[in-house]
């Protein structure tokens, strides 16, 4: 409900300043064009769609009352910076993606013991979905990391994908021991500030959940997040993640399991982000995304220097179809301002 709320309110602070706001370079109107349509189609309140190319903003357009700074529920989007937030404290040697869980959280046993840093944020440790514990937001995150220690297992850790949320909990929990603060404080030092991100956050609780939830972001502060993946880990000359983490959180972590409850079909993913497409030769990842329940869909295309943010609050099953679409439109607008630049020289 709070963050409907603020939602709603941005929203209307930000539609007096759209008219301003609205352009798009022409390779990419047709990507704009049908975002358009979505919201007109659907009766959305509104939408957003950000692309950037080599780092130069190429399309920046909103329909209805959002703006730049309207904040959205990311829903799953929240994975990705989840990750991003942990693989710093690998970065700084403070743990490592192979060490087990229960190096640092003991309650971890038996048939739990040996589930790993990289099994918790590719969704392959066998644990549970979703426990109570995760909804209950005013709880200590190491109490719901002890419920999910103390749950069955789905399945044998390494084999199972199973896309969720409890196994971000345990991460979350994980880094909070390691670096010695709280969640909102190691994500506010090691990505919001470098980043520049204001208005992204997980809620000031002590049980956020990482996966999902009330986490929240823009389209203009996602975008940034993403700029500094496609760059290699820097943001404006600030080193942020290490080149072997983006290449860690982008590399097909699943290829070992041998059962899946995806959304996704038999999709790869790597840490928190899926793997759309691939270069079916090297099995560099093409396109990578990490869209949520509500339709916020963020995108990196590595070899076309693109990035790109499709701002909604809805339900993704409505919003796919379009996504899909201005996927699909935005690489071929930046394979055309490619090939306009190529034609120059």
């Amino acid at each position: 409900m709070r963050l409907a709320v603020l939602f709603s309110s941005l929203a209307l602070a930000s539609a007096s300043n759209l008219a301003a706001q609205a352009r798009c370079d022409s390779a990419f109107q047709a990507a704009a064009d049908t975002v358009r349509r979505m919201v007109a189609g659907l009766e959305l309140e509104g939408a957003g769609l950000m692309i950037r190319v080599k780092g130069r903003d190429v399309c920046d357009v909103y329909v209805g009352a959002f703006g730049p700074e309207t904040m959205f529920p990311i829903v799953s989007g929240a994975k990705w910076i989840s990750s991003a937030t942990i693989l710093t404290l690998v970065d700084d040697g403070k743990l490592r993606l192979d060490d087990p869980v229960s190096h640092w959280l003991p309650y971890f046993k038996g048939d739990k013991k040996g589930i790993t840093i990289r099994q918790l944020l590719s969704h392959t440790s066998g644990l549970l979905g979703h426990v109570p514990c995760m909804f209950q937001p005013q709880l200590p995150m190491d109490d719901c990391a002890r419920e999910i220690a103390d749950a069955k297992l789905a399945g044998k850790p390494g084999l199972m994908f199973l896309y969720g949320g409890a196994s971000y909990t345990v991460a979350g929990r994980v880094a909070e021991v390691v670096a010695g603060m709280s969640w909102a404080q190691i994500f506010a030092t090691r990505i919001a500030r470098p980043l520049g991100l204001e208005h992204t956050g997980y809620g000031v609780i002590p049980n956020p959940m990482l996966s999902e939830g009330d986490v929240y972001s823009s389209a203009a502060d996602y975008l940034n997040f993403l700029q500094m993946i496609v760059d290699r880990g820097m943001y404006r000359g600030q080193r942020v993640l290490s080149e072997a983490a983006i290449d860690e959180m982008m590399r097909d972590q699943t290829s070992g399991v041998t059962e899946r409850v995806s959304p996704a079909g038999d999709r790869a993913y790597g840490l928190g982000c899926w793997r759309n497409l691939v270069d079916s030769a090297t099995g560099r990842p093409l396109l990578v995304t990490s869209p949520g329940a509500g339709g916020f869909v963020p995108w990196v295309a590595p070899a076309e220097g693109m990035v790109g943010v499709l701002a909604v609050a809805d339900q993704i099953d409505r919003v796919w179809p379009t996504a899909r679409a201005v996927l699909d439109l935005a690489r071929k607008g930046a394979a055309a301002l490619d090939s306009t630049a190529t034609s120059r020289r």
